[in-house]
C-alpha cells in the first residue's frame, strides 16, 4: 500500500517540503547577512548549506533526478551548525 495514491500528490508533498526547507534556509542567509555575533556568520551559513542542500535535493526529486553530490554540501552545513553550538 502506497503512503500516496498518485504522482501528482507525491510530487506536491515533495515540493511543500522543499518551500518549508527554502524558507529556513533564507533564515540562514538572513542570519549570515545580518548577525551581531561572529558565531552567526558560522550558523548563518551552515544552516544555508543544510536546508539549500536538501531544498535542492526534494525538488530534483520532484522532477525524477538525483544529485550525487549534494550530500557533501548538506553534511559540511550540519557540521557548521554543530560547531556553532560552542
Amino acid at each position: 500500500m502506497a503512503i500516496f495514491d498518485d504522482d501528482r500528490q507525491r510530487k506536491a508533498a515533495l515540493f511543500l517540503l522543499a518551500a518549508a526547507s527554502a524558507f529556513i534556509a533564507g533564515a540562514g542567509l538572513q542570519l549570515l547577512l545580518l548577525g551581531a555575533a561572529p558565531m552567526d556568520a558560522v550558523k548563518g551559513g551552515g544552516r544555508v548549506l543544510f536546508w539549500g542542500g536538501i531544498t535542492a535535493a526534494l525538488l530534483a526529486r520532484v522532477h525524477g533526478r538525483t544529485l550525487p553530490g549534494i550530500s557533501l554540501a548538506t553534511w559540511t552545513g550540519a557540521g557548521l551548525i554543530i560547531v556553532s553550538w560552542w
